[in-house]
């Protein structure tokens, strides 16, 4: 609830104070993020939340190391992936009138990607292993930082679609990270 209200205020805003095309391309980039953020939780946290709770807790350590262990893997080959798409994106565009945002979308979603999947994976795990106010505390503190990015950004005239995807991995990183 905490995260779905942040990323209805991001979106609202965006369009008030950028405009369409800013909250077009924003959407593509989050929408991007979301199809990553997904296969990482169909392929590792929705095993860890069938199986987790009947476990022991010595197993359930295992799993959540093989949940850290396959997080880092998938995640980094999609980054290495979406970043060698914006390096071709770049070169592709580079001379067109567009050419400066796009590649800039694609490196902030390129950077966004590990740090989104990373506080999404922490959230799972922490509601599998039914640990429900330690899961509102990271959504409460990536919530809070997005939302004084946000602020930062319509305040000193800098938001755009790529900042704005930056301030989304700055939150989630320093989440998922900590």
């Amino acid at each position: 609830m905490v995260v779905s209200g942040i990323n209805f205020v991001t979106v609202a805003v965006l369009g008030r104070v950028a405009g369409a095309e800013v909250l077009g391309l924003y959407a593509v980039g989050f929408s991007l993020i979301m199809i990553v953020a997904t296969t990482l939780r169909s392929l590792l946290i929705t095993p860890y939340a069938v199986f987790a709770p009947r476990a022991t807790e010595a197993r359930r350590q295992g799993m959540r190391g093989c949940v850290v262990l396959g997080w880092t893997l998938l995640a980094g080959g999609i980054t290495l992936l979406a970043g060698l798409g914006a390096v071709l994106l770049n070169g592709s565009l580079a001379a067109t009138a567009v050419g400066a945002t796009y590649p800039l979308l694609a490196a902030a979603v390129t950077l966004a990607l590990p740090a989104w999947a990373l506080r999404e994976t922490a959230r799972q795990v922490l509601f599998a292993d039914l640990r429900f106010g330690a899961a509102l505390v990271v959504d409460g503190v990536a919530s809070a930082l997005h939302l004084g990015g946000l602020v930062f950004l319509v305040a000193t005239p800098r938001l755009d679609a790529a900042t704005m995807t930056l301030v989304l991995a700055g939150s989630c990183g320093v989440v998922g990270g900590g």
